[in-house]
């Protein structure tokens, strides 16, 4: 996580403490081209807005915005000369800034950068809909081109992105992987498909960041993200699909120089986690969930335990749903892996779902995408002031509303 979003190491760190205490927000959002040209900006005009993510859907990322519209400043004519103007050939960028109190340094997080789908225009408010930038790639491919085996798979991805998407922010990693059988690039392919296809081939995550820059991403198990009483704001409710669950696994090696037993390495589920044997058991008797691999190439049973260890945290993150509420953290991005840590609960989770309100009045829902953002009057609440940018963040102790 050296550059992530843009932002370097040492920013991520004191962005995350900010988060966790009072702060102040600012959300910019800019009209652009699609070659990311600045064509104007709307940020003043944004009544609620929200992104929404799901990595189990096709477009991981979308947006909805309210904006008001007093004198339909919001055409669909791009040859008004109108800089806010919006059509399909333009597309949105949302930064979410957060700076402590003393607006002392403002960090600036690139949050979602996707072209507009849809525009519902009324007499004073204009509803606005956008979808990430992997939705480009799910359009039809005009010419053909065949990749005889043996090519390098990231080679054939630069191909497709550059050649049949248009598109040239990417970080492709340099892997010597190659294609083991012909791979065909024609109408009958799906680009965006064919991608995550060939991603998941190399063991990485295909998927567009907040700037707009096309990612691929070592799949990790390392926690990046901390919820616990500080910014918690709702009960936690746990769902889990027992087809899908592995609460213990073993690793099967080779046989050790000089002994005659294959070595092995076990690993189960702590007590205190929800989906742990012993927390399924029944009457004293733990309920086991086991998956088994064999791996010649382990030699030593420390080797086969450290792999077990890597495979059940693997799988618990990603069997076990956690939906809660908390306060919002704009770093999150798909295939991260967050801790819980409270009293009752200890575990790892790799959410599906979440949405992050961007106006200051929202908490962050994790498990689910729901309607998190609002503005104005809420029933009993007092009115806060409207428009005021910037905007100070409370935190979970301190919910008044400014």
């Amino acid at each position: 996580m050296a550059v992530r979003m843009g932002l370097k190491a040492s920013e991520i760190r004191k962005i995350k403490r900010l988060l966790n205490k009072n702060h102040c927000i600012d959300v910019t959002i800019q009209v652009i081209d699609m070659e990311h040209k600045r064509l104007g900006d709307v940020s003043r005009m944004m009544l609620s807005g929200q992104i929404n993510y799901d990595t189990s859907a096709a477009v991981t990322r979308t947006a909805e915005f309210s904006f008001v519209n007093p004198t339909r400043r919001f055409g669909i004519d791009t040859n008004n000369p109108d800089k806010g103007t919006m059509s399909m050939d333009r597309m949105l960028k949302v930064i979410y800034s957060v700076s402590d109190v003393h607006q002392s340094k403002w960090y600036h997080i690139p949050v979602f950068t996707g072209p507009i789908k849809k525009i519902d225009l009324s007499e004073n408010i204009a509803k606005v809909s956008c979808a990430g930038k992997d939705d480009l790639g799910y359009v039809g491919v005009w010419s053909s081109r065949t990749f005889k085996k043996g090519n390098r798979v990231t080679d054939i991805i630069e191909f497709i992105l550059k050649n049949v998407m248009g598109e040239h922010r990417m970080n492709v990693p340099d892997l010597n992987t190659r294609n083991s059988k012909q791979i065909v690039v024609n109408s009958e392919v799906v680009p965006m498909e064919l991608i995550h296809k060939l991603a998941g081939a190399v063991s990485r995550r295909a998927f567009y960041d907040g700037r707009g820059v096309f990612q691929m991403r070592k799949n990790s198990n390392r926690v990046v993200h901390t919820f616990d009483e500080s910014n918690i704001t709702s009960p936690l409710g746990f769902s889990y699909d027992p087809t899908t669950v592995i609460n213990a696994v073993k690793v099967i090696g080779g046989k050790p120089k000089g002994k005659k037993k294959k070595a092995v390495g076990r690993a189960t589920a702590p007590r205190a986690h929800p989906l742990s044997p012993h927390k399924l058991g029944r009457n004293g008797k733990p309920r086991y969930y086991m998956l088994t691999e064999e791996n010649s190439g382990l030699k030593t049973s420390k080797a086969c335990k450290r792999r077990a260890k890597q495979l059940l945290d693997r799988h618990l993150a990603e069997s076990l749903n956690v939906e809660f509420s908390a306060l919002p953290n704009p770093l999150m991005e798909e295939g991260d892996v967050f801790k819980i840590s409270t009293d009752e609960v200890q575990t790892k989770v790799k959410p599906v779902q979440w949405s992050l309100p961007l106006t200051h009045d929202g908490d962050m829902s994790l498990g689910a995408v729901k309607k998190v953002s609002f503005r104005g009057r809420k029933k009993g609440k007092k009115k806060g002031r409207r428009n005021v940018r910037p905007r100070v963040r409370p935190t979970r102790n301190k919910r008044s509303t400014k």
